[in-house]
């Protein structure tokens, strides 16, 4: 069945305001992680990464566009604790976009995190 240019644009943009809201839910990346194996615990970290800060990437969120008036926030929670905001007022770089964790907050465990923007 033919569709007008109309319905294609529509669907277009529709597709692309879709695209912005699974960007925003794009899990944190850290690149410390073990691979994961068969039978064995998810999401490991190597003894000797609690040594260190552990670096937390995150993806660019759609509709940036932070100002002075209007700046946008980026908060890291490791099991509920803040552990850094990032604030920008102009627009967001990619090598901007990662937090590192103090080694305060890597203990033996299961730890949950999660961000905010």
């Amino acid at each position: 069945m033919p569709t007008s240019k109309h319905s294609t644009q529509n669907t277009s943009a529709a597709l692309a305001n879709r695209f912005e809201q699974v960007a925003f839910y794009v899990p944190p990346v850290v690149p410390d992680l073990l691979p994961n194996e068969p039978d064995s615990l998810l999401n490991l970290l190597p003894f000797k990464a609690v040594f260190l800060p552990l670096r937390v990437e995150f993806a660019q969120w759609g509709n940036s566009d932070p100002t002075e008036e209007d700046p946008e926030t980026l908060t890291l929670y490791w099991n509920g604790r803040e552990v850094r905001t990032l604030i920008w007022t102009a627009p967001v770089q990619p090598d901007e976009l990662f937090i590192e964790v103090p080694v305060g907050f890597l203990s033996e465990g299961q730890h949950r995190l999660h961000y905010q923007v």
